[in-house]
């Protein structure tokens, strides 16, 4: 939250980490909220390779197996 003008530097600050969704809504698991900070990975090389890679986590997460390693660094 702040100021409308705040939202740019705080995308553009590597030391900002984005909350994560269960902050806004509770029913949001643990799990997921991993695979989505994935996502939002401010570096690169912390994120997803692939969107197939992404797909995979999202797969996993809805199916119950086990995450990729990406994921499994978040939780």
């Amino acid at each position: 939250d702040g100021p409308p003008l705040a939202l740019p530097q705080r995308i553009a600050d590597p030391d900002i980490d984005p909350a994560p969704p269960s902050t806004h809504r509770g029913e949001v698991s643990n799990e997921l909220d991993a695979v989505i900070l994935t996502a939002l990975e401010y570096h690169p090389d912390d994120r997803y390779e692939t969107v197939a890679e992404f797909r995979q986590a999202l797969d996993a997460l809805q199916e119950q197996k086990p995450f990729p390693p990406s994921v499994e660094a978040q939780l």
